[in-house]
């Protein structure tokens, strides 16, 4: 935080005021200048071995001796803009792991297990609001489902506001094509 902004987050308790040294994650805009200073700070590491979004991030190398050589160089330019890092929330060495809601490997982006369970969980939606819960769920996971949209566009068009909910019998084959889908991963890709 710089020294002329913090008192712009000043607050004020029982026991006296008080204001941040560091930005918290919930003033306005936060996110987007956080986001905007590890682009600067890593600008030339991100897309290469590092991979930046907001506090998540995973350094990559294709080759386990070039790992050790790519972590010194990440934990160099943090030290050189005094940033820290939490060591409870760091994992290293691993083959493959979390990263946005997606699982990383070797072979690539896979989807998350959990996340297609929980959408092949859902009941059918029996209103707009689940209808829009139902959309959510399936836009993270759309990019593992072949033509995913073409097949959900019976349960979108009751979105329009002109329509009106009821359930029809493609609306539910389309859920349960997604259901399908979702829950079997594909051999190829």
């Amino acid at each position: 935080m710089a020294m002329a902004d913090k008192e712009k987050t000043a607050f004020m308790t029982e026991s006296g005021n008080y204001y941040y040294n560091v930005m918290p994650f919930g003033l306005k805009n936060a996110g987007a200048t956080y986001q905007r200073m590890m682009n600067k700070v890593f600008r030339g590491e991100i897309g290469d071995m590092l991979e930046v979004y907001m506090d998540d991030m995973i350094v990559k190398s294709h080759e386990e001796t070039n790992h050790a050589a790519h972590l010194l160089k990440v934990f160099a330019q943090a030290r050189q803009c005094k940033m820290r890092f939490n060591p409870e929330k760091c994992t290293f060495g691993v083959r493959a792991g979390k990263f946005l809601g997606f699982y990383l490997t070797e072979r690539g982006i896979k989807a998350n297990l959990n996340k297609c369970r929980a959408s092949t969980k859902l009941p059918t939606p029996d209103s707009k609001k689940s209808i829009q819960t139902l959309y959510g769920m399936q836009t993270s996971l759309s990019r593992f489902v072949a033509k995913s949209a073409q097949h959900a566009l019976p349960l979108f068009k009751l979105l329009r506001k002109e329509a009106m909910f009821e359930r029809i019998e493609e609306c539910e084959q389309a859920l349960q094509h997604l259901k399908k889908a979702l829950s079997e991963p594909p051999v190829l890709s």
